[in-house]
């Protein structure tokens, strides 16, 4: 982003973080949540909003991610990464 440009954020949020175990998965239902649009039955991710709003809300006991050759499992006080490449 150039100096003149702030960077994107939902109308009535402004910069934070939140104390709960989001994925990218759950994008796309925040995203449709912010524009009063109801998530599709087959998306797995769930909205932020409730935690945006400061609302106590049930957040996921675990996340897992893949990077490349990474596989990872995340707790809020932990989390276990393994790497395997197969073709060494």
């Amino acid at each position: 982003l150039d100096e003149h440009r702030s960077p994107p954020q939902a109308p009535g949020f402004g910069p934070s973080r939140i104390p709960a175990l989001v994925e990218n998965i759950d994008l796309y239902p925040t995203i449709l949540d912010l524009v009063g649009l109801p998530s599709p039955a087959h998306v797995q991710g769930r909205s932020m909003v409730p935690l945006m709003k400061g609302k106590t809300a049930s957040s996921k006991s675990a996340i897992f991610a893949r990077y490349l050759y990474m596989d990872t499992v995340r707790y809020q006080d932990k989390q276990y990464t393994s790497f395997c490449r197969l073709d060494r």
